[in-house]
Parts: C-alpha cells; sequence; structure tokens
C-alpha cells in the first residue's frame, strides 16, 4: 500500500471521529486508528511484536494522526503536571496509564505494547510537551500564561495545609525527634545503643541548623534551645564514656 493510499484510509477515520474530544469518544477513536493502521501493514501476521508496533506508531505518526491528538486540552493537562513540579518524562508516565483518561486522549491506547508501544509513544511526547512549563525558551505565554499562574496559585494553596510544609513546622517536629532520642538515650546501658542514639542526636542537631541556618535561636521554643543542645552534646559524650567504663569494668 503506498503512503498515499494509507493516509486516504486514515483521513476517513479522522472524518468519523471529527468530534471525539467534546463527545468523549477518544478510545473509539483511537482503536479505530490502530485497526485501521495494522490493515495498511503488509505481513502483519508473521511480524514481531515490537516490528509491529513500531510500524504503526510509524503510519499514525506520518499521516499526522499523533500530532492532531495534541489537543490544547492535553497540553493543558501536562501543564497541570508540570505546575506541581513533575518532570515531563514524570507527567508522561503518570498520565498514559491513568484509566480515568481512558476516554479523554488516544494517548492511553496507543501506549499498550499491541498498538504503539509504551516506549515510542513516551518519545514522542517527550519531544512535543517538554516545552510546557515557563522555564523553557519556547514556552507560549500568551496563550497558557494566565492559565500557568491560576494553576499554580491552587495548587500552592491546596498544599498550604499539609503538615511539615513551612520550616517551622519541620524545625518543631526535629526538635520533638531530638527530645525522643534524648530519652532513650538517658534510659540506654549498651555501649553500641549510646553511640546509634548519640550519633543520631547529633544528625538531629544538624538537619536543625540547615533548616535554620545562623537563627536557630530565634526559630525554636524555649530560646536557649541551642545552648542546651550544645550541652547536651559535651554531656552525652561524658555519659558514654562513662558507660563504656561500667561495661569494662562489669566484664
Amino acid at each position: 500500500m503506498t503512503q498515499g493510499q494509507i493516509k486516504e484510509h486514515i483521513s476517513k477515520v479522522h472524518a468519523r471521529h471529527c468530534n471525539w474530544e467534546t463527545k468523549g469518544t477518544a478510545f473509539d477513536y483511537a482503536h479505530d486508528l490502530w485497526d485501521t493502521a495494522l490493515q495498511c501493514i503488509e505481513h502483519k501476521d508473521t511480524a514481531d511484536k515490537t516490528e509491529l508496533a513500531k510500524q504503526t506508531h510509524d503510519i499514525l505518526h506520518s499521516t499526522g494522526s499523533l500530532a492532531k491528538c495534541l489537543t490544547d486540552n492535553f497540553r493543558k493537562l501536562v501543564i497541570l503536571h508540570h505546575v506541581r513540579g513533575l518532570t515531563t518524562s514524570r507527567t508522561i508516565d503518570f498520565i498514559l496509564p491513568d484509566e480515568t483518561l481512558k476516554d479523554v486522549t488516544p494517548f492511553h491506547v496507543f501506549k499498550f505494547s499491541n498498538v504503539c508501544g509504551y516506549d515510542n509513544i513516551k518519545n514522542f511526547l517527550l519531544m512535543r510537551v517538554s516545552y510546557l512549563k515557563p522555564t523553557d525558551p519556547r514556552w507560549p505565554e500568551k496563550k497558557y500564561g494566565v492559565y500557568w499562574e491560576q494553576e499554580r496559585r491552587a495548587y500552592l494553596d491546596s498544599i498550604n495545609d499539609i503538615p511539615l510544609t513551612h520550616i517551622k513546622e519541620q524545625i518543631n517536629a526535629l526538635f520533638e525527634h531530638y527530645q525522643t532520642l534524648e530519652t532513650h538515650f538517658r534510659a540506654a546501658f549498651e555501649s553500641k545503643e549510646i553511640e546509634r542514639l548519640h550519633k543520631a542526636k547529633l544528625q538531629t542537631i544538624a538537619a536543625i541548623n540547615i533548616l535554620t541556618g545562623n537563627n536557630l535561636k530565634q526559630e525554636i521554643t524555649p530560646k536557649n534551645v541551642t545552648q542546651n543542645l550544645l550541652n547536651g552534646i559535651t554531656t552525652n559524650q561524658k555519659q558514654i564514656t562513662t558507660n563504656q567504663g561500667q561495661d569494662l569494668s562489669r566484664k
């Protein structure tokens, strides 16, 4: 079958499903494109599954069918994931397996191994939707700028109340963790356990310092926590030495 004949066959599918997006019939549209592409492939009964998927992909790609499925709504779907800080690769990995999108985008069907193949479709999308974020020089600000700002604000508002998203909450949680470690430390007798807890306490202090920089005293209540923690290091080190000596005397 010539390329002209293939395009003619595929064009009839597009005509039959010209309103697929508004009707929510993406699955039927994709299945029809797949079935028609298979009819255009010679020796399909003996072809390897991977090769058959590649040929199906190439037919849909060369006839512009894949490009037709890159609708404005699909691009906005990609932007919704980019807004949340996901890479384009992870975005595609979220979208393609999503069963709720079966009747929304034909790519849901195209990604199957016996249709176009997951990697073929992912690579196609990677090349064509990675620009849908303001950090990309190709970002269409006039078309999607307002949409990005709206969705970004909505996303930030939605995570505002999630625990530990604010630095002060993280600091307080670390301080509570330190107090728990201190309780276990004072109750410990084995030198290995004392050493392990001591290291955990030091790591917790280091984490607090990373979050607070030079403002540790201003960020944590009570105000003298910094000195208490530093004093604790010295006291704890002495306790390790004392306990280790007691362990040796018991032997």
